[in-house]
């Protein structure tokens, strides 16, 4: 395969995109940072694993579109600064939010479909699969820029608003989401039209006690419409309610509350409402076995072998993808048992 095949294949400058079929490397995007592929594997495989890229690429319609933030409902923040009071606009306890199975092919939530979604794996928003969510409740004010200095102005350098989950609901999980995918502040689309993910915005990493986070989350003054989410074996009743109670108040840049604004602080409660079929969690991706370790390191393949004594490591093809800045194999289980190593590329 040419150079300038290649180049097509992933979506790049031909003029830019390396490869060597005799010493057997390439860097290929989008899905990795980059990915050595090491000359002891033979270009066969290396063009196989191509081959597959693009047949998941072709396929894209299989996976569900990742959510938006659409439709949206924000509740905005303020800061009085003759009482210094922080206050925010109240979601109508009636009115709950319905959390939804999938999207629609924009992103938007599908109401209607009771399948569950089938996000893309090596994708952050993937985190979403076998749950029903909902990113339409978001944090907003009217001037960020004016808010963020009346914080600063009142309390000083370093000061800003933080938000912490006091009580939830047990099995309710909020994943970081900026801007309109998520993944990035800007909106932007790869040519493709699948999100531009930026690394910098920690998409759908957890928070508010998700996956081990602190329960303190730093506000941006943005509109942040972050994921809510419920695993489908944690909805048990038709139209479950759940529940997060925050308390919004003023801190340090670690999230402590300074003791000159402990007066300023606010609590609101919001709201969802589970789905009104019950669906039970497919089996699927949770019989998968994931291997994945740093980004950083590019310089290394995963291997395995039948035993951690034996002297025949084989490479393992599947096509990698890079979810929170890691690299990311997912892998059916074999009937046997075996051991996975990384080794240095040559």
């Amino acid at each position: 395969m040419s150079r300038r095949a290649l180049a097509r294949l992933f979506g790049r400058d031909p003029a830019t995109t390396k490869f060597n079929a005799r010493k057997g490397r390439t860097i290929i995007y989008p899905f990795m940072k980059k990915f050595i592929v090491p000359s002891k594997i033979k270009t066969s495989l290396l063009l196989a694993a191509a081959l597959a890229l693009l047949g998941q690429l072709d396929s894209a319609q299989a996976y569900s579109t990742a959510p938006t933030w659409s439709p949206m409902t924000m509740l905005k923040v303020w800061f009085d600064t003759n009482s210094s009071q922080l206050s925010i606009q109240s979601q109508n306890p009636t009115n709950p939010i319905v959390l939804v199975f999938n999207t629609l092919a924009t992103g938007k939530a599908d109401t209607t479909n009771t399948t569950p979604a089938n996000f893309d794996p090596t994708k952050p928003w993937s985190v979403l699969n076998g749950t029903v969510f909902s990113r339409r409740l978001g944090w907003w004010t009217t001037n960020s820029t004016l808010l963020a200095a009346n914080v600063t102005n009142t309390y000083g350098t370093g000061a800003g608003i933080w938000i912490e989950s006091l009580s939830k609901s047990p099995g309710l999980k909020t994943y970081q989401a900026i801007g309109t995918f998520g993944v990035n502040s800007l909106g932007t689309t790869n040519l493709d039209g699948t999100p531009a993910i930026d690394p910098a915005a920690n998409g759908y990493a957890g928070i508010f006690g998700t996956a081990g986070s602190s329960t303190k989350w730093k506000w941006d003054y943005q509109m942040d419409h972050n994921a809510n989410a419920v695993s489908l074996g944690d909805v048990t009743v038709a139209n479950q309610i759940f529940t997060n109670t925050y308390k919004i108040y003023i801190g340090d840049s670690t999230g402590a509350e300074l003791p000159a604004a402990v007066g300023a602080s606010t609590t609101t409660t919001w709201t969802w409402q589970g789905p009104a079929t019950l669906v039970a969690p497919s089996p699927g991706l949770q019989s998968k076995v994931v291997l994945s370790w740093s980004g950083t390191a590019t310089n290394y393949v995963a291997e395995s072998a039948d035993s951690l004594s034996s002297t025949t490591w084989t490479a393992v093809t599947n096509t990698p993808g890079v979810i929170d800045g890691k690299t990311v194999i997912l892998i059916d289980p074999a009937g046997s048992q075996r051991y996975f190593r990384l080794h240095l590329a040559n």
